[in-house]
């Protein structure tokens, strides 16, 4: 066979192949296009949302959505808070406090309730804190709320439980979707991650992890504050302010970076910081090295 006749032979195959890919490409678009609306439609945080970092602008007039690197979006209008985790991605209004679910599309929010002292996630639920503390609120869909519990003081949720601590004697309860259960005294404060609860005790001397029940195991020293989620747990030092993650075992510890205003956990286990001027948004990268990923923020929340 002849060199040009070779070379024609295969240039037809290429474009045999090419043609294919194109054809394999645009199928993939079709069902794409047609499975999108079936899981956007599930009442879940938005998929594109997942391992995503949101921040309230330094004066709190929009909320911004990362992109990676150094690039955000502009997704939303003024706001007084933000909430984000397994049930999605919401905003408080700065005028009336009601709550706004983010619907994953810049500026598309949606009203899902009034006011509340604070709110919590666990699994794809949404909770809520009365404004007086009188009450605790699981949403249900659209405006409409159910009462599950009633007076507390705070509230902490992740995929364990939701948890809430009595405005009395300090005590923590964690809800078992109809009733709840005490599973330990008072504390500075609790953290709840995918693999548990974790509690600082009121003279903020020592750090400790529910076990179930009332029993709790005593997994590190003295802490200023503790911050967590996915699989992450972290605690400032009580007099540097520097940042530590828990390894996991026993009482072993180790430093990942210096002070912050506040700490933040994505669900693929990235951990988030804001300086302590709230000047800067870092990512923790490995060791004690953080990369910078965005300016002022007055706050941060990571899904």
């Amino acid at each position: 066979m002849a060199l040009n006749q070779l070379f024609k032979r295969g240039n037809d195959m290429r474009k045999t192949r090419n043609a294919l890919a194109v054809l394999v490409t645009a199928l993939s678009l079709l069902v794409a296009m047609f499975t999108a609306p079936q899981a956007l439609a599930q009442p879940v945080v938005q998929p594109q949302a997942l391992g995503s970092l949101y921040a309230l602008s330094a004066n709190k007039d929009a909320v911004w959505e990362w992109q990676g690197g150094q690039e955000w979006r502009k997704v939303g209008g003024p706001a007084a808070d933000l909430y984000a985790g397994s049930a999605g991605v919401f905003a408080t209004s700065p005028v009336n406090g009601d709550i706004f679910r983010y619907n994953g599309t810049p500026n598309d929010w949606t009203k899902v309730g009034g006011p509340g002292t604070t709110f919590a996630m666990s699994g794809r639920h949404l909770y809520g804190l009365s404004p007086n503390r009188s009450s605790v609120w699981e949403w249900q869909s659209g405006e409409t709320w159910k009462q599950v519990w009633g007076p507390a003081h705070w509230i902490y949720g992740s995929t364990v439980g939701l948890f809430a601590t009595a405005p009395g004697n300090g005590d923590i309860f964690r809800f078992n979707n109809t009733s709840w259960s005490k599973v330990g005294g008072p504390g500075k404060t609790f953290v709840a991650n995918n693999s548990g609860l974790y509690g600082l005790r009121p003279d903020g001397s020592s750090v400790w992890h529910w076990t179930g029940g009332e029993s709790w195991e005593y997994i590190g020293g003295a802490a200023g504050w503790l911050a967590g989620g996915a699989g992450a747990l972290l605690a400032t030092n009580p007099n540097s302010g520097d940042i530590f993650r828990w390894s996991g075992t026993g009482t072993d510890w180790y430093k990942i970076g210096g002070p912050g205003a506040d700490f933040r956990v994505a669900a693929n286990n990235r951990i988030f910081g804001l300086t302590p001027n709230k000047s800067g948004v870092w990512m923790h990268s490995s060791g004690e090295t953080w990369v910078n990923v965005g300016g002022p923020a007055a706050a941060i929340a990571a899904v």
